[in-house]
């Protein structure tokens, strides 16, 4: 101090001493966060050296918060000496306790009962009693010189090796994130993508519609799968309805001409093939002209399809029945030889006359057929037309005579 009020102008003695000391503690405690502002003095000010030293340390190794000078015992600054910083304004002086420690908010009580000073030397904030608070709120006082201003690791909180630290682990909860990310995508999204890709691929490979996407979860992913199934379950029953259409007759259900006569001349093949015997047999309807032209049409289909159901009530499952058009049909049987498919047909038109007196009709149902044994070394479309042949004269003899049931 300058002495006036004690020592000498000379003191402090030591003056290196006390520049060293405001030299650590400003770098020491800069960073802080609740350092508001800079005070100096105690008892009167130091000699004009030392409080230039002071104040330009601050200014220079700080500059961001102001400086106040203040000095207990009413002790002004001499004539000419800088004031505050950056406004150089008077300092505040003050003096009295308390001389121990005490809570902040008691000296801001203090100020506002008192009109005391809130910065001022020794019982003011935040240069209360200095030595015994400064290891309350900094940590390390050691001055790290080795790290340049601002990353002073006293009090800075992110310190060079902090810095280093928090960065190391932001990019460690970065990769952890991506993991847990990436887990869960692979779990939850991409491997069940995956299964349902597969899936359709085993799908469209087998050309299967009838399998079904295994389904789980009741996302947007769940609600995918389940569109895809409902699709599937349209095109199968498109594809159904489609193969019906291209292979059944519309009217009677029996295979259509194009299908029927491929599987006949399947069959044909095979029995060629396997030295077996094939039987063919061209059939007409009976009177479906008269039916229609007297009655009507719908009671003409009415005739075909009463026809068609007595004679598939007689058939086996691997016996070809075909609609060849209109009111012709074509059937075909390996399973039987001509004189068994004879009798085939004489139990059927027993139905007929059945059917006939249980109906009690203003017509007679009946049909007329043509068979052929496809031994030799003919084509079956040339079976074909020897069959029609003599279905013809078979519905010549009914015509001659109408109540002969044919045998």
């Amino acid at each position: 101090t300058q002495g006036e009020f004690k020592g000498s102008p000379g003191w402090p003695l030591e003056s290196e001493v006390f520049k060293r000391n405001v030299e650590s503690t400003i770098l020491r405690i800069r960073n802080h966060p609740s350092l508001l502002v800079w005070t100096g003095g105690n008892e009167g000010h130091a000699r004009r050296e030392l409080y230039d030293f002071m104040r330009n340390s601050i200014i220079e190794l700080d500059g961001t918060r102001p400086f106040i000078p203040s000095s207990s015992g009413f002790a002004k600054l001499p004539e000419g000496w800088p004031a505050s910083w950056p406004d150089n304004n008077p300092g505040g002086v003050y003096s009295g306790g308390p001389y121990t420690w005490q809570a902040p908010v008691s000296s801001y009580k203090r100020a506002v009962s008192a009109k005391d000073w809130v910065f001022k030397d020794e019982t003011g904030l935040p240069s209360m009693q200095p030595y015994n608070i400064l290891p309350k709120i900094i940590p390390d006082l050691v001055w790290d010189k080795t790290l340049p201003y601002p990353l002073n690791n006293t009090i800075l909180f992110l310190g060079k090796e902090n810095i280093k630290k928090y960065i190391v682990m932001l990019l460690i909860n970065f990769l952890i994130l991506i993991f847990v990310i990436y887990i869960f995508m692979e779990r939850f999204i991409v491997k069940r993508l995956r299964n349902m890709e597969h899936s359709v691929k085993e799908i469209i490979k087998h050309k299967d519609l009838g399998k079904r996407l295994k389904i789980s979860g009741k996302d947007e992913i769940g609600n995918l799968g389940k569109n895809i199934n409902n699709l599937l379950e349209d095109l199968e029953r498109m594809k159904k309805r489609l193969y019906n259409l291209a292979t059944y007759d519309v009217m009677t259900g029996i295979l259509n001409r194009r299908i029927g006569l491929e599987k006949l001349d399947e069959k044909f093949k095979n029995v060629k093939k396997n030295r077996g015997t094939l039987i063919t047999v061209f059939m007409d309807i009976n009177d479906l002209k008269y039916v229609n032209d007297r009655f009507s049409h719908e009671e003409g289909d009415e005739l075909i399809k009463n026809v068609v159901k007595i004679i598939k009530n007689n058939l086996q499952p691997e016996d070809i029945f075909l609609r060849f058009g209109g009111d012709e049909f074509i059937l075909g049987f390996d399973r039987l030889n001509l004189i068994e498919v004879r009798d085939l047909f004489a139990d059927i038109d027993k139905h007929f006359e059945e059917y006939n007196k249980k109906n009690q009709i203003k017509y007679r149902t009946s049909i007329s057929i043509g068979m052929v044994e496809c031994s030799g070394d003919n084509t079956l479309e040339e079976y074909i037309n020897l069959a029609d042949i003599e279905m013809y004269e078979d519905k010549k003899r009914k015509k001659q005579f109408p109540e002969r049931i044919y045998i």
